[in-house]
């Protein structure tokens, strides 16, 4: 037991492999020196998983794609941080089930927010996450 969270069991090609994918391009980002996110949350989450990331590396080409995903996410953060700024009331639905740090990336005042998403990411995050208060098995 490596004290990680096994993601070993992701199949290639599917949605939660592109998610892991975009988590792990904004890790590779945010160890740049000047890193354009900063998303240090990815690279802490990258640390805590078990996964064959050196293989995914030959795939997803950091160095070209790393700085793609990161400009993405930014302007996605400028958005909300606009939409945020002028809706007062608005709440905030996660749909990326955790493997996102825009709450935390997005300035301004603090947004209610609500969970949402895919079950199977409540469900590995119970099952695989060492510690979880929730974890099954637990």
């Amino acid at each position: 037991m490596t004290g990680k969270a096994d993601f070993t069991g992701i199949r290639w090609w599917t949605v939660e492999w592109t998610m892991l994918c975009t988590l792990y391009l904004r890790a590779c980002e945010s160890r740049s020196p000047h890193s354009i996110l900063g998303d240090r949350a990815a690279d802490e989450a990258v640390r805590r998983i078990d996964y064959n990331f050196a293989r995914m590396r030959w795939v997803v080409q950091p160095s070209a794609n790393q700085y793609l995903v990161a400009l993405r996410a930014r302007q996605l953060d400028l958005w909300a941080a606009d939409f945020l700024a002028r809706h007062q009331d608005a709440v905030v639905l996660h749909l990326g089930v955790r493997v996102g740090a825009r709450g935390r990336r997005t300035p301004g005042r603090r947004v209610p927010r609500a969970a949402g998403g895919k079950s199977f990411g409540r469900q590995r995050h119970r099952r695989r996450a060492p510690g979880h208060p929730r974890r099954e098995g637990a």
